[in-house]
């Protein structure tokens, strides 16, 4: 079983387009992990070195004005390796 670094996505833009912050791949790459790439509807395993190379670029101010963040996004439907949803009988208190 490979290492992964989960990244949740609560909500994606266009459909399944989804953009994961330039600092979590570039640890995933340095440490030889893979992405696990979680939406509300789907969760695949991508390879965060393809990702971030076939990827949209995009910079985005999120609190600092000077310090844009760096995002690589892709459609979430054409990459990776599809993963099951799991279905416990364990019953979750809210």
């Amino acid at each position: 079983m490979s290492k992964l670094i989960s990244v949740f996505i609560q909500k994606p833009l266009y459909g399944n387009m989804c953009y994961i912050n330039e600092e979590t791949i570039n640890r995933a790459i340095k440490h030889g992990f893979q992405l696990e790439v979680k939406t509300p509807t789907k969760t695949k395993i991508v390879n965060p070195k393809e990702w971030k190379q076939k990827g949209q670029r995009m910079s985005k101010v999120f609190k600092r004005p000077d310090e844009p963040m760096i995002l690589f996004g892709n459609n979430l439907d054409s990459w990776g390796m599809e993963i099951k949803p799991e279905f416990n009988n364990q019953l979750q208190l809210i």
